[in-house]
């Protein structure tokens, strides 16, 4: 569900909630640390201000897994 968000089928996903996907997956597997989801996240293309409105996100995968 989490991987399906809702969106314009015509619309891609902005690069900010292509980062918050992986995160909340994460999240919700209750898997900080989660390397997979970290490298997605990773690979998405954001701007200062954009990776300033995620930081908090990027921090949770950043921590240590357990």
């Amino acid at each position: 569900m989490i991987g399906r968000a809702p969106r314009a089928p015509d619309e891609p996903p902005s690069p900010v909630r292509r980062l918050r996907l992986p995160v909340l997956r994460a999240d919700a597997a209750r898997r900080p640390g989660d390397e997979e989801a970290a490298a997605e996240a990773a690979a998405v293309p954001l701007g200062p201000a954009e990776r300033e409105s995620v930081r908090d996100g990027l921090a949770r995968l950043a921590e240590p897994a357990g």
